[in-house]
This record gives structure tokens, C-alpha cells and sequence, in this order.
């Protein structure tokens, strides 16, 4: 990496370019099929800085591209769905909401490299993975159990986000409950765990209140 003085042709101006060389191996199948460098030019009028800061900054903004192509494509925030400018606006900030979720969510895992492939993940695959689950509906009493059929490690991971999600305290939720801390009918998850007869429980949209679940056969 180096920088030295530039002035474009039709500029009077000089400014800084910085010249990051970067050595690139081509593998397939553990095999090396070649090397070859790549420069990538980065022309500035910030000469106070260090050259490897400004790189590292240039390149977070360069990543605002992936999410604005995420929110065109993958959501999509920036279709209209209707004919009134107002209900496209909340349209679009419903969206945005629904991508920055995705990103409390990534930021809310425990292990590192987990965390850094759900921030950059595309929001189509994050649904896949995260939110697409195939479950069995079942009513009983005043519980509807969503029990989920095919269980993987990104099941168990949202169900710990989950927990995290129901210790939380909202205190507009607990008032709506009443004096009494009644309310309306309680919709269960269960997922089957070792041992016969004993499921996990994770209830929703009182984060506050417990009941218990009876075992399903």
C-alpha cells in the first residue's frame, strides 16, 4: 500500500491516491490453479490520516452497496405496492425495520463467526434459516402449539434469542394485562428434547407471563 500526490487532467486541483495491491490465490478443490495481483485505487482529499484507515474507512461506506441492493431486492423496501405516497412510505419503513431486526438479531448471537455470517447474510436466506420453519398446529384448550417439525441448530439458536427476547420487561405489555394479569389466550412453541414426555416451551406475544405446557404425545 502506498499514496503519493494526483491530479486527474481536467482538475486544478491535487489530490491523494492510495494504491492497494493485493495478492490473490485461485484454488479448486484444495488444489492451487494460480496467483495473481489486483490494484484497487482509492483518490482522496483527506491528507491527515493514515493510508490503511482510510482504506478501512472507504470500505465500510463501499458496503453500504450490499444493503442497499438488499433492501431493492430482498425485501423489498423500495416497491410500491399502492397508489398513495403515505402507505408506500410506511411501506418502505416497515422494511427497513424488518432488515435492522435481522441485524439485532445477528448482533444478539453468542459465537463470533455466527454472528458475522448472519450480519451480512441476504434477508431471502436469513427467512430460509431463521423464520421458515415447518410446524404442526395443534389447538387445545386455550393454547394453539406450534410444534415444530424439523429440528436443527438454527432452531435451537432462535430459540435462545428467544429467551433472551422473554426475559425482557415491557411494561406497556404487562399494563394491558390488567389488575388481574389476565389475558388473552396463549399461543405455545414446543420442541421435542431427550427424555419421553418433556418439550421446551417458548411462548408468545406475553413475554412476561409463563404457563405451563402439558406434554404432547
Amino acid at each position: 500500500m502506498t499514496s503519493f500526490p494526483y491530479r486527474p487532467g481536467h482538475c486544478h486541483k491535487t489530490y491523494r491516491l492510495i494504491v492497494l495491491r493485493k495478492h490473490l490465490h485461485r484454488r479448486q478443490g484444495g488444489q492451487l490453479l494460480g496467483e495473481e495481483s489486483r490494484y484497487f485505487f482509492y483518490i482522496t482529499n483527506d491528507s491527515s490520516q493514515a493510508d490503511d484507515q482510510l482504506v478501512r474507512f472507504y470500505d465500510q461506506r463501499a458496503d453500504q452497496e450490499n444493503t442497499i441492493a438488499q433492501l431493492k431486492s430482498g425485501l423489498p423496501a423500495f416497491h410500491a405496492p399502492t397508489h398513495c405516497f403515505l402507505a408506500n412510505w410506511a411501506y418502505m419503513v416497515i422494511a427497513a425495520l424488518a432488515w435492522n431486526l435481522k441485524a439485532w438479531y445477528g448482533l444478539l448471537l453468542e459465537e463470533p463467526a455466527l454472528q458475522q455470517q448472519v450480519l451480512r447474510m441476504e434477508f431471502k436466506q436469513f427467512l430460509q434459516r431463521f423464520i421458515h420453519f415447518p410446524c404442526q398446529l395443534i389447538r387445545q384448550g386455550r393454547y394453539l402449539i406450534y410444534r415444530i417439525v424439523h429440528f436443527t441448530w438454527d432452531t435451537l439458536t432462535v430459540m435462545k434469542i428467544a429467551d433472551w427476547f422473554n426475559a425482557l420487561a415491557f411494561p406497556c405489555v404487562a399494563a394491558s394485562w390488567g389488575p388481574g394479569g389476565e389475558g388473552p389466550p396463549t399461543t405455545a412453541t414446543t420442541v421435542p428434547t431427550k427424555g419421553p414426555g418433556h418439550h421446551t416451551h417458548l411462548l408468545t406475544p406475553h413475554l412476561r407471563r409463563t404457563l405451563p405446557l402439558r406434554p404432547q404425545r
